[in-house]
């Protein structure tokens, strides 16, 4: 078996999503699997052995180029498989949007998920979604790595409780619209969006690749995952829930889909109303021993619950089966 992956491994998405698991599969001698980030049609050397080919949302191929992808995958035998966690119509502020209409994306994710041979999808409610489009869709979670080195976290000792935040580029009106100011204390958010102005944090914390950012929760205790409610968030997956498990935080969250379903009395504090956020830190900070007491219990149930080798299962699964 032999997948083949069109996308770049510097994405994010990409990363968790493809690259990471099927290079985890590969290494367990399960298949044989590349990633080619190409944007022009697939070279004929290129499709050899291949019986797999999986795409993040939408295939780089448009137009006549798009049909003759499909039609060559089903005259070959190829299996298509469209990978999609994300909501396709993005909100009117979300710093994509122009870009993104521009590029059609939203139809061109529509037509490659309409045409794939199955969708694989991290949650319920967005596969709900895309069971409109095309009704062989599965449920594969996101999960991490334990032994992946950025998750080996050594965090140094503090005499103060230290909150940090690792989002990616569309989050700000969450932090905006959440008031969030981290002025009062140890403070570090990802330089990226205008985050660290935004929640005024002390020190901003330099964007890292996908396969090294997870360092990041190094330099704090406490993770913040604000959101606010909103279809396009409610799409989302728990990722920034699991990453803060994995290194070991503590976690204030926004108390929204996708993260409610989750939410314990013991592994966060949940924040039910934008006022509450300052509060929820500021209660954090002043009992460090209950930060101690989530990041503890946060870590047992995400390591448990979403380690990436379990869901790799289900992938594996999904590539031998008839259906």
């Amino acid at each position: 078996m032999k997948v083949l992956c069109l996308g770049d491994q510097q994405s994010g998405v990409v990363y968790h999503r493809i690259y990471k698991p099927f290079t985890l599969l590969k290494e367990k001698g399960l298949l044989d699997f590349q990633i080619l980030n190409y944007k022009q049609p697939i070279p004929e050397a290129d499709w050899e052995d291949v019986t797999h080919v999986i795409f993040s949302r939408a295939l780089p191929f448009s137009g006549e180029s798009f049909a003759n992808f499909f039609a060559i995958c089903k005259a070959t035998g190829k299996k298509v498989i469209i990978d999609n966690d994300d909501w396709w119509h993005l909100a009117l502020d979300h710093p994509s949007k122009t870009t993104y209409d521009k590029a059609n994306l939203s139809g061109r994710i529509v037509n490659s998920m309409y045409f794939a041979d199955e969708v694989w999808t991290t949650q319920k409610y967005l596969a709900d979604k895309i069971k409109k489009v095309n009704r062989n869709v599965h449920i594969i979670p996101n999960g991490l790595d334990p032994a992946d080195p950025q998750w080996q976290i050594t965090r140094q000792q503090s005499d103060e409780v230290r909150f940090g935040y690792v989002a990616g580029i569309s989050h700000l009106p969450d932090l905006v619209e959440n008031k969030i100011d981290l002025s009062p204390y140890q403070s570090y958010v990802a330089d990226l969006g205008g985050y660290p102005q935004a929640a005024k944090a002390r020190f901003a914390l330099q964007t890292q690749s996908p396969d090294e950012y997870g360092k990041l929760y190094q330099a704090f205790d406490v993770a913040l995952a604000p959101l606010l409610p909103s279809e396009f968030n409610r799409c989302k997956s728990n990722l920034k829930m699991v990453e803060a498990g994995f290194a070991g935080c503590a976690l204030i969250v926004s108390d929204v889909a996708p993260y409610s379903q989750h939410l314990t009395d013991k592994n966060c504090i949940a924040v039910k109303h934008k006022g509450d956020w300052n509060k929820a830190i500021k209660y954090l900070h002043d009992n460090p021993n209950k930060a101690g007491d989530i990041a503890l219990t946060l870590h047992e149930e995400m390591t448990t619950n979403f380690n990436i080798h379990d869901f790799n299962d289900i992938r594996y699964e999904r590539l031998t089966s008839k259906n």
